[in-house]
């Protein structure tokens, strides 16, 4: 089994940056149905800016967890969880939470509490120090393709650029993990 530990001095590859720019521009794509100029829209609802603000601190985040040395992956997602929950508890008590649970809401506060919260932030938490905080944020351009896919499977329509855009986020992805993917065999057969 192979590891490999990402230099911080390491300069990023042709290759990389164009899979880099070409992943942007599919999830451009995805997200603006192929009209890429609704990006200089000034019409952005409070909710677009919410996720500007979301994308802005998971960088700040992945960075800052490919920096902590000593504390392994499941005791940096125990302090991540640990502090969201007493920084969320004054919204929570602000939102007057309505506490009559059916079956689904309980098992989608479950689903929601395990996969998307604990298991990806012990995931992310594992997988950013082996391979380095900016190989590892290329991934997240694959949200949108996998947002795309469940909105289908959840019945919701997609258009050609969509599924368009899906193929070049992958692309994009697919050229930024090649270099990475050939030095780690040539890192293993040296």
């Amino acid at each position: 089994m192979w590891t490999w530990k990402a230099d911080a001095r390491e300069r990023p590859h042709t290759a990389t940056i164009l899979g880099l720019i070409i992943s942007l521009i599919g999830v451009l794509l995805v997200l603006t149905h192929g009209d890429l100029f609704r990006v200089f829209a000034i019409d952005y609802n409070v909710g677009d800016l919410f996720m500007l603000m979301v994308i802005i601190s998971w960088t700040f985040y992945t960075l800052l967890s490919n920096r902590i040395k000593g504390l392994p992956p499941i005791g940096a997602t125990a302090v991540t969880v640990a502090l969201s929950l007493l920084l969320m508890l004054p919204f929570f008590i602000y939102s007057n939470f309505n506490w009559s649970f059916t079956p689904a809401t309980t098992f989608g506060i479950l689903y929601l509490a395990l996969f998307p919260s604990v298991g990806s932030l012990l995931f992310w938490n594992i997988g950013v120090p082996v391979v380095g905080s900016g190989h590892a944020g290329i991934f997240l351009n694959l949200i949108t393709v996998f947002t795309a896919i469940i909105s289908i499977l959840l019945g919701n329509g997609i258009n050609l650029f969509q599924i368009i855009g899906g193929i070049v986020v992958i692309f994009g992805v697919y050229l930024t993990n090649k270099k990475f993917v050939q030095k780690s065999v040539n890192d293993e057969m040296n």
